[in-house]
Protein backbone atom coordinates (compact mmCIF):
# COMPACT_ATOMS: atom_id res chain seq x y z
CA UNK A 1 0.00 0.00 0.00
CA UNK A 2 1.40 3.41 -0.92
CA UNK A 3 1.23 6.42 1.37
CA UNK A 4 -1.22 9.15 0.44
CA UNK A 5 0.47 12.50 -0.09
CA UNK A 6 -0.23 15.07 2.58
CA UNK A 7 -2.18 17.88 0.90
CA UNK A 8 -1.21 20.59 3.40
CA UNK A 9 1.62 19.57 5.71
CA UNK A 10 1.43 20.59 9.35
CA UNK A 11 4.73 19.09 10.51
CA UNK A 12 8.24 18.56 9.16
CA UNK A 13 7.50 14.85 8.70
CA UNK A 14 4.39 15.61 6.64
CA UNK A 15 6.38 18.12 4.57
CA UNK A 16 8.99 15.47 3.81
CA UNK A 17 6.23 12.99 2.89
CA UNK A 18 4.72 15.54 0.50
CA UNK A 19 8.04 16.14 -1.25
CA UNK A 20 8.81 12.40 -1.37
CA UNK A 21 5.40 11.82 -3.01
CA UNK A 22 6.21 14.50 -5.57
CA UNK A 23 9.66 13.07 -6.29
CA UNK A 24 8.13 9.63 -6.88
CA UNK A 25 6.24 10.83 -9.94
CA UNK A 26 6.98 14.53 -10.55
CA UNK A 27 3.27 15.36 -10.65
CA UNK A 28 2.75 19.06 -9.86
CA UNK A 29 -0.84 18.37 -8.78
CA UNK A 30 0.54 16.76 -5.61
CA UNK A 31 1.91 20.14 -4.55
CA UNK A 32 -0.97 22.40 -5.61
CA UNK A 33 -2.99 22.39 -2.37
CA UNK A 34 0.08 22.96 -0.21
CA UNK A 35 1.18 25.87 -2.41
CA UNK A 36 -2.29 27.44 -2.29
CA UNK A 37 -2.54 27.04 1.49
CA UNK A 38 0.97 28.20 2.39
CA UNK A 39 1.49 31.18 0.10
CA UNK A 40 1.05 34.70 1.41
CA UNK A 41 0.15 37.83 -0.52
CA UNK A 42 3.86 38.66 -0.62
CA UNK A 43 4.59 35.22 -2.10
CA UNK A 44 1.87 35.72 -4.70
CA UNK A 45 3.43 39.04 -5.68
CA UNK A 46 6.91 37.53 -5.85
CA UNK A 47 5.70 34.62 -7.97
CA UNK A 48 3.83 37.01 -10.29
CA UNK A 49 6.92 39.17 -10.78
CA UNK A 50 9.02 36.09 -11.53
CA UNK A 51 6.44 34.83 -14.00
CA UNK A 52 6.12 38.22 -15.69
CA UNK A 53 9.86 38.48 -16.15
CA UNK A 54 10.10 35.06 -17.77
CA UNK A 55 11.65 33.44 -14.68
CA UNK A 56 8.65 31.51 -13.41
CA UNK A 57 9.48 29.07 -10.65
CA UNK A 58 8.27 25.51 -10.98
CA UNK A 59 5.66 24.17 -8.57
CA UNK A 60 8.44 22.14 -6.95
CA UNK A 61 10.60 25.21 -6.29
CA UNK A 62 7.59 27.19 -5.04
CA UNK A 63 6.67 24.37 -2.66
CA UNK A 64 10.20 24.11 -1.31
CA UNK A 65 10.34 27.87 -0.75
CA UNK A 66 6.98 27.90 1.05
CA UNK A 67 7.78 24.85 3.19
CA UNK A 68 11.08 26.43 4.19
CA UNK A 69 9.40 29.76 4.96
CA UNK A 70 6.86 27.93 7.15
CA UNK A 71 9.67 26.28 9.08
CA UNK A 72 8.69 22.81 7.90
CA UNK A 73 11.97 22.03 6.12
CA UNK A 74 15.47 23.40 6.51
CA UNK A 75 17.53 25.08 3.80
CA UNK A 76 19.78 22.00 3.73
CA UNK A 77 16.78 19.72 3.19
CA UNK A 78 15.57 21.99 0.40
CA UNK A 79 18.93 21.72 -1.39
CA UNK A 80 18.98 17.94 -0.88
CA UNK A 81 15.51 17.62 -2.45
CA UNK A 82 16.59 19.77 -5.41
CA UNK A 83 19.60 17.55 -5.98
CA UNK A 84 17.32 14.52 -6.05
CA UNK A 85 14.82 16.00 -8.46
Amino acid sequence: MTKKAIDVPQSPEQARQLIEAYLAGHDDRILSEAIAALKTQDDEGDFAVMSGSGNEASAFVKALHLLKAAGLITPDESIAFIRRS
